[in-house]
């Protein structure tokens, strides 16, 4: 299964769908994103949902935003660009594995794919859930150290709650012997 068809049998979500092609479409020769030969303006409609999460530094000191777009800082009250996830981020249900993952993601180049529900005070509205879904990608620029992760993130409001759904996406190595030391991100080969 490709990974348009994987994350299709996730979720039907046109932005999720739509940042997917995407990030197929970026994908470099030795099967890589590298963040800094993305073309963004590509995807500009999307960009309000984007976050890029900066990974040079490492994450011994957190996990660093490195851009957050509008959708994603109205959701949240605040911008979090230039702040850490560890602070910025106030889901207390889903801040501990929604860290796992970016953890993953730089170690271990594993992309992931979330959902969750949380219950939304809006007393205009009859739907009283908000319902969130994110993939994001680990992205090099020398193929042997993340150095960002990008990812979308689409909000909208649902009558009824789903349970949460996490997901590290595998991937396949096509030769196991001359792999970079954490993997190597081959989109072709990712179920």
């Amino acid at each position: 299964m490709n990974l348009n068809e994987r994350i299709s049998a996730l979720t039907d979500r046109d932005t999720i769908l739509e940042f997917c092609n995407f990030i197929t479409s970026q994908t470099q020769m030795n099967g890589m994103l590298d963040y800094k030969k993305m073309d963004l303006m590509q995807i500009y409609q999307l960009l309000h949902q984007v976050v890029v999460i900066d990974y040079r530094d490492g994450i011994d000191n957190g996990i660093l935003i490195n851009y957050s777009g509008t959708a994603i800082d109205e959701n949240f009250g605040h911008v979090l660009q230039g702040n850490y996830l560890e602070d910025a981020y106030t889901g207390i249900k889903t801040k501990d594995k929604l860290i796992e993952f970016c953890h993953a993601m730089y170690q271990n180049f594993t992309p992931f794919y979330v959902s969750s529900c949380v219950h939304h005070e809006q007393p205009s509205r009859d739907i009283t859930y908000k319902h969130t879904c994110g993939l994001f990608f680990p992205c090099s620029s020398d193929g042997l150290t993340a150095n960002y992760g990008i990812g979308i993130v689409d909000y909208s409001f649902v009558e009824k709650s789903t349970p949460p759904q996490y997901e590290q996406l595998s991937i396949y190595y096509i030769d196991h012997d001359k792999r970079p030391p954490h993997g190597s991100l081959l989109m072709e080969r990712m179920c």
